[in-house]
């Protein structure tokens, strides 16, 4: 049943309307190699068909719902900001891209129909809500049964993050609360949390290595971005990172892909 927005739903849309950073800038659908969503881009993409009813849930500026809407599938983007999901659309507009359509609402209350997505995409939203264990039902109650979930999260054992809280010169890092995060996971809690709300974990694998862990979340070598606009370069520390990823300690980012009974 819909429940009109409280409180803690008027913050929270306050704090990524108004004070998380994000460009108002159109975007395109990425590439495959994208530096910023690349390995997600390889986690979803055998999963793309034309004709999916895909769920892309907190959607942002709706460039990863863009890229599913280009293989076929009908994309429904959610964020909770309208200013995001208002640049969403006009980004669909702009490259004429008609079969995703984009929603400013709290999922969590106001979404009230089950079994109605093939496959739903969480792409570093759950670390954001205050109820994560609600917002687990929720996304198990919305995906039809033999339906499929993919979700990404930052670690808790990532080595910037660690570092950030252990270090004096805490301005060197991108903290956790300027981007809205409540909490991080490590592997297990997170894989136990999905089955508590029904789903069945298929596949558990870990994402940004060093190089892209350390870029993203050290303020000095972000400048180091700037030569990832060469495609060689690009693609060589993409493939070399997401192997550092799976081998190397300390991932930045775990990314289970889970299906419904």
């Amino acid at each position: 049943m819909y429940q009109p927005p409280n409180q803690e739903h008027c913050a929270l849309q306050e704090f990524y309307e108004k004070r998380y950073h994000r460009s108002s800038d159109m975007v395109a659908p990425p590439q495959d190699d994208d530096f910023v969503h690349g390995q997600v881009l390889s986690i979803i993409r055998p999963h793309l068909r034309s004709g999916l009813r895909v769920l892309d849930l907190g959607c942002d500026n709706g460039k990863l719902s863009l890229y599913m809407a280009a293989f076929g599938c009908d994309v429904l983007g959610i964020d909770i900001a309208r200013n995001a999901v208002d640049n969403a659309r006009r980004s669909a507009a702009r490259h004429g891209i008609s079969n995703a359509r984009f929603e400013a609402m709290d999922f969590v209350n106001e979404w009230n129909e089950p079994g109605s997505f093939d496959l739903v995409l969480c792409s570093h939203v759950v670390e954001h809500v205050p109820d994560d264990v609600r917002f687990l039902g929720k996304i198990a109650e919305a995906v039809r049964p033999g339906g499929m979930v993919i979700l990404l999260a930052p670690t808790a054992c990532s080595l910037p993050f660690i570092a950030s809280r252990l270090l004096p010169m805490r301005a060197l890092f991108r903290l956790d609360d300027e981007v809205g995060h409540l909490r991080r996971y490590r592997p297990r809690q997170l894989v136990s949390l999905i089955q508590d709300a029904g789903l069945s974990v298929e596949e558990l694998t870990f994402l940004d290595g060093p190089i892209r862990d350390w870029c993203f979340q050290c303020r000095p070598l972000r400048i180091v971005q700037r030569f990832y606009r060469w495609r060689k370069v690009r693609r060589l520390i993409n493939t070399i990172d997401a192997l550092m990823a799976r081998c190397v300690p300390f991932p930045g980012a775990i990314c289970i892909t889970a299906s419904k009974p």
